[in-house]
């Protein structure tokens, strides 16, 4: 099995989305936490697996499929070499991490004195209120707080009607017109150490400014300054983010 047909696999699943995830791309259910991620580059992937399913998936093929090693290995998650397993394998393997996560209830502790309630969910994709997202940011520091602010305000103002969704267990703020990967524009990742705005099909956009980075097969992202944030540069790309998916869109709607 190649990395690509992991990919194409892992999002064939209702409501998955990949986004960004370190070194890593990740796969998971709107709304819901990782169940999966892919490093390309030593075709490997991660499946969150219940302990249980891991011990099966092990003692079956042993030197395929290893616990990673660490404290989420104790917990479930399961290196796979994809390149040495069996398509019909992985795919058992994934379809049993995502109906966990799928069964899962994310329950959300709201900082002390906060009357927060998290909205339930009517499908697989919601609306956020602006309070849940006030919440969420409150983790970080003033700079970071104001440059997330800045940067949705114009979000809001290039992308029409976009619909924005806090992902709590990812800690981003997504951009989207849909539930699928394809429908995602770009997402707010905030840190500790600063701010990114990561673009789903950054490596198919126009960037003669030479804003994005990164060296994921799909996905860019864009290091955020008080300087990029007001920028017509960042503005062009967020406008090239939409017609490239206005493009994608005629495309799957001709198929």
């Amino acid at each position: 099995m190649t990395p690509q047909q992991f990919r194409v696999l892992a999002l064939s699943f209702p409501g998955v989305i990949e986004a960004p995830h370190f070194d890593r791309a990740a796969f998971k259910i709107v709304n819901k936490r990782i169940f999966a991620t892919l490093h390309e580059a030593s075709k490997t992937a991660n499946i969150m697996l219940s302990v249980a399913d891991q011990k099966a998936f092990c003692s079956f093929e042993k030197k395929i499929a290893y616990p990673v090693p660490n404290k989420w290995g104790l917990g479930g998650a399961t290196t796979f070499e994809i390149h040495n397993a069996e398509p019909e394998f992985v795919q058992t393997a994934l379809e049993a991490a995502y109906q966990g996560v799928l069964k899962t209830k994310i329950k959300i502790r709201p900082k002390k004195g906060s009357e927060t309630k998290h909205t339930p969910v009517a499908s697989l994709l919601k609306i956020t209120t602006n309070k849940e997202i006030d919440n969420f940011l409150r983790q970080y520091d003033e700079q970071v707080l104001n440059h997330v602010l800045k940067l949705r305000e114009v979000l809001l103002a290039n992308l029409p009607n976009i619909i924005e969704q806090l992902d709590i267990p990812t800690r981003m703020i997504a951009y989207c017109y849909g539930q699928k990967y394809i429908d995602m524009i770009c997402t707010i990742i905030p840190s500790r150490k600063g701010l990114k705005l990561g673009f789903s099909y950054g490596v198919d956009l126009p960037d003669s400014n030479h804003l994005l980075s990164g060296t994921g097969k799909i996905s860019r992202y864009v290091e955020i300054s008080e300087k990029e944030i007001s920028s017509p540069a960042l503005k062009k790309l967020i406008t090239s983010a939409l017609k490239a998916y206005k493009s994608r869109t005629k495309k799957r709607t001709k198929t």
